[in-house]
């Protein structure tokens, strides 16, 4: 989940696996626009916002970046600028995102399942935070390599005490980043100046969530624009949309 740059109260989501469809819902749930990606993908698992090729137009990222089998020899993030949402743009109407960059990455020491992607407003820079027993491993791509069709190797950032990460934040501003999974969530304080790396070596404070069985399949976190809370959503039918201020 991403919460929209250009139209307030609208949170862009998309479904768990191979379905290319991306949807604008405002945040009380309900569905505003449909658009679907004209591509093939594997597994898709998360969608930042961010910075781009053109100043001050926001950017969304689509992370085909699942693997469970851990099998992939490279996984995908697609970038392209948020799209329009004009009066004639209806729910009831799938519409194509046939402009678009493929970026691709590989990481230094064989694949890894991961569910959670991150841009850091900042640097431009993208994050990739790999699912695992008893830690996460964050590796970054720096933005000065993205572009259409390239093919980047990951560098590992850091490694953090947080199992199971199945989605995670920056704020807008860059000064907190947030990992959850199902049944909790972390957040660090990254000061002035400082880069996300040094920001995750410090230990992160508690960050409330729902999580099961009111939140069966918590794998959804996104910053307000204002910076001031952040929303999560639950995989499945119907599921209620929560906002938390810290």
């Amino acid at each position: 989940m991403a919460a929209s740059r250009r139209h307030p109260g609208v949170l862009w989501v998309h479904n768990d696996g191979s379905d290319e469809r991306l949807f604008a819902l405002n945040t009380n749930g309900q569905v505003v626009a449909a658009f679907k990606l004209q591509d093939k993908v594997a597994d898709l698992e998360d969608i930042a916002i961010g910075p781009g090729p053109d100043p001050g137009v926001p950017y969304l990222y689509l992370g085909d970046i699942g693997d469970n089998e851990t099998t992939r020899r490279s996984i995908r993030v697609y970038r392209f600028p948020e799209p329009e949402l004009t009066p004639s743009i209806s729910a009831k109407r799938v519409e194509p995102i046939a402009r678009f960059e493929t970026i691709k990455l590989r990481y230094p020491d064989g694949a890894h399942d991961a569910e959670t992607l991150m841009v850091d407003p900042l640097s431009g820079e993208i994050l990739i935070v790999t699912k695992e027993k008893r830690k996460a491993r964050v590796y970054v791509a720096a933005e000065n390599r993205l572009a259409d069709k390239a093919d980047i190797g990951l560098t590992l950032m850091n490694e953090v005490a947080f199992a199971e990460a199945s989605a995670g934040d920056i704020s807008p501003d860059g000064r907190e980043i947030i990992l959850r999974r199902e049944n909790a969530a972390v957040v660090w304080s990254r000061e002035p100046g400082e880069t996300v790396a040094v920001a995750l070596a410090r230990r992160p404070k508690p960050a409330r969530i729902i999580g099961p069985p009111r939140e069966p399949n918590g794998e959804s976190v996104a910053w307000s624009p204002d910076g001031k809370g952040y929303y999560t959503l639950s995989e499945g039918a119907r599921q209620a949309i929560y906002f938390f201020s810290p």
